[in-house]
């Protein structure tokens, strides 16, 4: 039970423990308000850097949030230019008609052709002359 007693009761006695004197007791309570003001000086600090950071990124978003909107209402603008846009008025006109010939070929085409026409009768003369020798 010794154990516990001092446990709770802070060891001992009350008897053995002295009172501290009057200039004990102040130099302690100067020690905890200096402890407290350090204390305090560090958290108003901490609170201050914070803020500071929270202003930042508020700015920041709230940046965002307008050039967002903006962006939102540029194309709503845009839309509704686009819906009220109709068709320019052009008059009526009758197309020519249609000529009855037939396209003319371009002269690349021509070219080709009457070189192929060539090659075949080149060919053709050959497998003539090819046919009377064999024969």
């Amino acid at each position: 039970m010794s154990k516990l007693g001092k446990f709770f009761k802070g060891g001992g006695s009350s008897k053995s423990r002295a009172a501290p004197s009057p200039q004990e007791a102040l130099a302690r309570l100067r020690e905890t308000e200096e402890m407290l003001g350090k204390k305090q000086e560090y958290l108003e600090n901490r609170i201050q850097r914070e803020l500071a950071l929270a202003k930042k990124h508020g700015k920041q978003n709230k940046r965002d949030e307008l050039m967002a909107e903006l962006e939102e209402l540029e194309q709503e603008e845009l839309n509704k230019k686009m819906t009220n846009m109709r068709l320019p008025n052009v008059p009526p006109s009758s197309l020519p008609a249609q000529p009855d010939r037939k396209p003319s070929m371009p002269s690349a085409a021509r070219r080709s052709r009457a070189a192929s026409s060539r090659r075949a009768e080149e060919e053709d003369d050959d497998f003539k002359q090819l046919a009377a020798w064999a024969t």
